[in-house]
């Protein structure tokens, strides 16, 4: 399979190549001068570059699991070592190597590492806009004058949305506005030419439409006593607040989020938390490796929950309602001792919580584990959140705010000492609860600090 994949991607890359060499040969024979030449040259090079880089990509991630074809030989022939003299397990020589089981981003697009789609779709667009720019300058352009524009305005709008990706709103607006502002300037007067007061700018233009539209009619008693018409005061625009201006943006692009920061944790935003705490950062990413196999929110933006129908059951006695009521009808979301046989998992936890919600929106909220770290919604009060709604809201914002209900709640349950001085046990049960063992919390903890830890260490 691998030799297949290497072959594909190198038989498409000499596919590339010679039509990029029968084009250009296509192009000088017709008479495209070299501009034309230069701009299809920039298109299929970069293409070739793309494909190439992609296939290799997927061929490092997916099949090598990030490590080098010299690692997995050297691998291989200790597991032959191992296998013939019988001093180590599979598990124990997976631990020694460092050797990882899966892909550590099989949940990204192609399995690529965060931001390789988007970064390449950035290069691309602007691959795409230089030779665009560059067939301008050909006098035998393909382009007519008013295509040309069209497509240029495609690219620009293109750029702006990678924009909105990568740095927000803010980043969208200042761009926007300074186009915005380069489109209403006043057009400058040729210095060949003397100024033309007959010429009215774009601006002054509109003044004088106001003041037309602002002219009243009197009746013809009026002025025939020569009164004069009066003016009605120029209606005043008004200004939209800023934060309703953001609720539109994320209304009408709800792709396009935050302005200061995404909605994803960056290794220095665990380093600080780790620092603030005094914590390893090896353990802050083995927690969040346990609970949530490191992602916050699912494909949809949503975050990660986890639906407990015993917890709901207490939920709604606290409520002063009878489970017994509802417990026949909705067995999936009822049910007075914790089992894992309704679980259904990403998206389909959603649907067992709405289904909750009908029957009682604060009980069913504070009945899910929410996030990176996946806390139950009922511990609202003690992490000092005004209300469960609002611990929800926080949560679903982005993943500094689920790594902030995590420091609260180390605090405020005194784990902090236990997670610091690795005591796995003790954290696990009061993190987890006082089924740990059977879950093997405390085991997978421990066994991903160490992981992480070798990660972290500097190569030798």
């Amino acid at each position: 399979m691998q030799k297949l994949l290497v072959f594909a991607v190198v038989l498409m890359e000499c596919a590339l190549l010679g039509l990029l060499i029968f084009v250009n040969f296509f192009a000088g024979v017709n008479g495209l001068d070299v501009y034309d030449q230069v701009a299809l040259s920039l298109i299929l090079g970069w293409m070739s570059i793309l494909i190439g880089y992609l296939g290799w990509g997927v061929y490092f991630y997916n099949f090598n699991y990030a490590r080098s074809s010299e690692f997995w030989a050297k691998f291989v022939a200790r597991a032959e070592e191992c296998a013939k003299n019988g001093n180590k397990t599979e598990n124990e020589l997976y631990e020694e190597m460092g050797a990882p089981r899966e892909n550590p981003y099989k949940d990204e697009t192609f399995g690529l590492p965060p931001g390789t789609v988007r970064g390449t779709l950035a290069l691309t667009i602007l691959m795409g806009g230089i030779a665009l720019f560059v067939s301008l300058f050909s006098e035998t352009s393909p382009f007519a004058e008013g295509e040309f524009y069209s497509y240029f305005q495609f690219f620009e709008d293109a750029f702006l949305m990678v924009i909105a990706f990568y740095f927000g709103t803010k980043g969208l607006d200042i761009v926007t506005n300074q186009r915005d502002k380069r489109a209403s300037r006043p057009k400058p007067v040729p210095p060949s030419m003397p100024p033309n007061k007959d010429v009215l700018t774009d601006e002054e233009q509109f003044e004088e439409e106001e003041k037309k539209n602002q002219q009243v009619s009197l009746p013809p008693k009026a002025a025939a006593n020569g009164q004069s018409s009066p003016q009605l005061a120029k209606p005043s625009v008004p200004k939209i607040p800023a934060d309703v201006k953001e609720q539109l943006m994320n209304q009408h692009y709800p792709h396009v989020k935050d302005t200061e920061k995404d909605k994803f944790l960056h290794d220095e935003d665990i380093k600080d938390f780790a620092a603030a705490w005094k914590l390893e950062v090896p353990l802050v990413r083995s927690v969040i490796k346990v609970e949530s196999s490191g992602k916050g929110f699912l494909q949809d933006g949503r975050p990660k929950i986890l639906f407990e129908g015993h917890v709901f059951w207490k939920q709604l006695k606290e409520a002063g309602l009878k489970p017994e009521d509802y417990a026949a009808q909705h067995p999936d979301i009822l049910y007075p001792g914790w089992t894992k046989v309704h679980y259904k998992g990403g998206k389909g936890e959603y649907d067992r919580l709405e289904k909750a919600r009908m029957i009682h929106e604060a009980a069913a909220l504070s009945s899910a584990s929410w996030g990176l770290f996946q806390i139950m919604g009922y511990h609202w009060k003690n992490l000092e959140y005004a209300s469960v709604e609002e611990f929800v809201s926080l949560q679903s914002l982005n993943e500094y705010e689920q790594l902030e209900a995590f420091g609260r709640y180390i605090k405020r349950f005194e784990l902090l000492d236990a997670l610091r001085n690795k005591e796995w046990a003790k954290f696990a049960r009061g993190y987890n609860g006082k089924g740990y063992a059977a879950n093997q919390y405390d085991v997978k903890l421990e066994k991903y600090y160490h992981e992480f830890s070798r990660e972290a260490a500097p190569a030798s």
